[in-house]
């Protein structure tokens, strides 16, 4: 009997984002622990926004060397061609190209250009499945804002918050730090919209940092959010979303708790310092953790999404508050969202399998 032929896996990662180390760092732990059942290809995208294949060694992703591996980067793109169903790679001497056709893509991609909406739209018109949520519900989740006032329709409870805009601190700073002050206490969060990765995050104890908060926020995005600062222990949980059979069905992990080296779990506690805690379970009571996960699942649906997401909460007491929603989360070894399913039986290898296999399972795919 000839051997069941391999499936091959596009695996995305880099990209022109803010957060192209840590996708780096992401597809490194996922390439180590694919399945035999796959055949890899590794298509790197640099921050200039530069699509290779790339056929080298792992070992030189994380720390950026990949794209001085000139030997093994082969020019090629995604082909928004369902007929080509893969990529188009290009021998630029001969003026040609072939078609690599890929069975299945798995974006490790973070951030702008990659995250929120962009890339799923080419990846939805190539007709390859792909892991993870399409083109509509990936623009709304990069967004905090929209998030938020999506969800605030459906009552899910969140932080209170102001919005503004880069352009206004250039004119009326004051009046935006004003507008901050009537609404919400001292001490406040200030983001920017859509960036992740807490990249631009700060935390504002007086006007002074607020201000200072709000330059650094608009180099991120145009768009900021001010949130109050809410008391309680930031508890995540991860979720996937499966397809049996054509009857759509959740799984929601336990949940797992940050215990940030610091005033809050920002980027250097995330993928730097490595000395934040992540206890999982989380010690919650058993009502918190109930809600938790119900708010999760409730919150995956309302925003249309699919394949996995990542949901952060605060809880205090029984008490949860909404945070925000990941919808391709990190996969470093320091990462929750495989922590919190290792945790519950289901080992990194076969997350990915999952992952993988449900992305096929989708009519509309």
């Amino acid at each position: 009997m000839e051997p069941k032929p391999k499936i091959v896996l596009a695996v995305l990662f880099g990209g022109k984002s803010s957060e192209h180390e840590i996708s780096c760092l992401s597809v490194a732990g996922v390439l180590a622990h694919l399945d035999p059942i796959y055949e890899p290809v590794c298509v790197g995208i640099t921050k200039e926004g530069v699509w290779y294949l790339y056929t080298g060694d792992y070992a030189k992703i994380p720390d950026g060397s990949w794209e001085t591996d000139t030997e093994h980067l082969i020019p090629a793109i995604l082909s928004p061609c369902p007929k080509h169903h893969g990529l188009l790679v290009l021998d630029k001497e001969a003026g040609t190209y072939t078609v690599r056709r890929i069975d299945c893509i798995l974006p490790i991609v973070h951030g702008e250009n990659c995250e929120d909406g962009k890339l799923q739209g080419l990846l939805d018109l190539s007709g390859v499945p792909f892991v993870g949520c399409r083109t509509r519900a990936s623009a709304v989740t990069m967004d905090k804002i929209t998030t938020k006032l999506i969800l605030q329709n459906y009552g899910i409870p969140q932080a209170s918050w102001v919005m503004a805009y880069a352009r206004e601190l250039e004119f009326d700073l004051s009046g935006v730090v004003r507008r901050v002050e009537e609404k919400l206490p001292y001490p406040v969060f200030v983001k920017p919209s859509g960036a992740g990765s807490s990249y631009g995050v700060n935390r504002a104890r007086d006007r002074a940092e607020l201000e200072e908060a709000l330059k650094a926020a608009a180099q991120y995005d145009q768009k900021i959010l001010i949130e109050e600062a809410i008391c309680g222990k930031e508890v995540e949980t991860a979720v996937i979303d499966r397809d049996w059979g054509g009857k759509p069905d959740l799984y929601v992990s336990p949940c797992g708790e940050i215990r940030p080296d610091g005033e809050f779990y920002d980027f250097d506690a995330k993928y730097v310092k490595n000395t934040s805690v992540c206890q999982i379970p989380a010690e919650i009571s058993e009502e918190a953790k109930v809600r938790v996960r119900a708010l999760a699942a409730k919150i995956f649906r309302l925003l249309d999404c699919r394949g996995l997401a990542r949901v952060d909460c605060f809880v205090d007491g029984d008490k949860v508050v909404f945070n925000e929603i990941n919808t391709i989360p990190g996969f470093t070894p320091i990462s929750m969202f495989p922590k919190l399913f290792e945790y519950a039986g289901t080992p990194y290898e076969l997350l990915i399998k999952y992952l993988v296999h449900f992305a096929n399972k989708w009519p509309d795919r």
